[in-house]
Parts: C-alpha cells; sequence; structure tokens
C-alpha cells in the first residue's frame, strides 16, 4: 500500500488483509489511472479450512455481483463489503462451529444493503462512478488551488458586473486608480456607496500604501459582488441548461451558445 505501481498488472496477495477497504486500496495502486492492461489478483488461502471454504463463497458472490452491477471486482469491493467484519465472522464461526451457509448468509444480508445502496449512488448521480477516479480528483483539486485569479481577472469580473447592473467605474487622475459606485442591490451593511480610490493593482498599493483601497479578495466589496453573483436569483443575462438522452446514436455531447458582443463604445 501507498506506492503507484500502474506499470503493474498482476497481484498476488499471499496475505490478504481482513479489512475490505484495505484489499480495494491495494488493488487500486494496479488498477489506476494509467493503467492499460487488464488487473489480474490472485489471492492465496489454505485450503480445506473454514477460513478458505468461507473465502471461496465470498469471492463468488463478490463475481455475482460484479456481473449483476457491470463492475470490476477492484472497483466494487471496498464499497459493497463496507461493514463486513470478516475477521469477526470467521472466528465466530471457527469458535461456534457455524456450517459456512449459516456464515455467507451473515454476509450476504450485509451484501444486500450495501449492493441496494451502490445501486442507488449510481441512479441519483450523473457521473459513472466506476470510471471516478478520486486519486486523480483530489490531485486536480489541489493543483487548482495554486491558480488564483489573476490582478486582471479581478479588475474584468469587477467591471463586467458594474456594467451589467447599473454600478459606475471612473478613472481618476492616479495611475490605475478608479473611483467606482456600487449598485443599489449591495449597498448592504459595510459597503460605501461610493469608493474614492480603488486599485487592482497590487503594485500601485505598496506604492500608495493607505492612500488607496487594494481590491483583492477579502475586501469588503469584491467579497460582497461575489456573495451577489452566486445568488440563484442573479446571473449576467445568460442561462445554461444540461438535458441528458439514450436515444442518440453515437456518444458525444452538444454545446449550443448565444454570445453577444459589445465593441469600444459599449453598443452590443
Amino acid at each position: 500500500e501507498g506506492i503507484n505501481l500502474q506499470f503493474c498488472h498482476i497481484m498476488v496477495n499471499y496475505d490478504l488483509p481482513w479489512n475490505p477497504n484495505r484489499i480495494d486500496q491495494r488493488i487500486g495502486r494496479l488498477h489506476r489511472y494509467g493503467q492499460k492492461r487488464d488487473v489480474k489478483v490472485h489471492n492465496f488461502f489454505i485450503s480445506d479450512t473454514r477460513e478458505g471454504q468461507i473465502l471461496i463463497r465470498l469471492m463468488e458472490k463478490v463475481r455475482l455481483i460484479e456481473s449483476e452491477l457491470g463492475g470490476k471486482i477492484s472497483e466494487i469491493i471496498g464499497f459493497i463489503l463496507e461493514g463486513v467484519n470478516l475477521q469477526d465472522l470467521i472466528m465466530n464461526a471457527i469458535a461456534e462451529n457455524k456450517p459456512v451457509e449459516a456464515t455467507m448468509k451473515d454476509i450476504e444480508l450485509a451484501i444486500k444493503e450495501r449492493k441496494s445502496a451502490y445501486k442507488k449512488i449510481e441512479e441519483t448521480f450523473l457521473m459513472d462512478l466506476r470510471k471516478f477516479d478520486l486519486e486523480n480528483t483530489l490531485k486536480l483539486i489541489k493543483d487548482s488551488y495554486k491558480k488564483s485569479a489573476s490582478e486582471k481577472d479581478i479588475e474584468n469580473f469587477v467591471r463586467i458586473f458594474l456594467d451589467n447592473t447599473g454600478g459606475k467605474i471612473e478613472p481618476t487622475r492616479l495611475k490605475e486608480v478608479y473611483r467606482i459606485m456600487p449598485p443599489k442591490e449591495i449597498l448592504t451593511t459595510g459597503i460605501k456607496n461610493k469608493y474614492e480610490k480603488i486599485t487592482f493593482s497590487k503594485e500601485i498599493a505598496k506604492k500608495k500604501g493607505s492612500i488607496v483601497e487594494f481590491m483583492v479578495f477579502g475586501h469588503p466589496l469584491l467579497e460582497e459582488i461575489i456573495k451577489y453573483c452566486k445568488d440563484k436569483s442573479f446571473d449576467f443575462g445568460g442561462r445554461t441548461a444540461l438535458k441528458a438522452s439514450d436515444k442518440l446514436k453515437f456518444p458525444g455531447i452538444l454545446f449550443n451558445f448565444i454570445m453577444k458582443f459589445t465593441d469600444g463604445t459599449g453598443k452590443i
């Protein structure tokens, strides 16, 4: 566990973990982003023992679930067997001399509940969970934090907002310093009806010091603008809708756009 082995495709478990999630994590070292072959997993166990008999029956059950759900064992075993304490079940079977069938009934009851939950998740969410790569997704999220909005991004965002809501932004005699009159819609507590000296430039803010206000994340006006834009009742005159269809002859995504262009004089 803990290393990436997508360049390997055969795993032999000679010390099969009792915890299904650990099995899932171990197989996931091979069955991950970048794997180009079918992963084959072999599990060693001692034959002619209660433990071996239960494990054989359990793997048969998992393969049956695999065919029902259309997934791969390596992708569903951790979820399906979550909450099944194999160690306790096997130890109880040995201590109480319970037949394999009795132990399997306990296992199947737990599996049935998890299988039902798995199907419900698939029906509820658009994404195919069998193709979801959590590790790669977390990496993308982590990388996205490094890419913050630039000064120009923030300025463009504020300008577009003011243009669409009746607010105003005017240049002052100072270079890259502006006068902003927010629209009445966001004149809440703490928001002024006029900001005399606002800059989007970090360099200008350093030079001018307390003379100007630096428009950056955390500034009350910018935070209020973002809050207002995130409100579902507000939009910039556009609409986004999604419709899925299973009647297409081939897979694909169709995008439709209505666009408007504004020239330098403000005419559309």
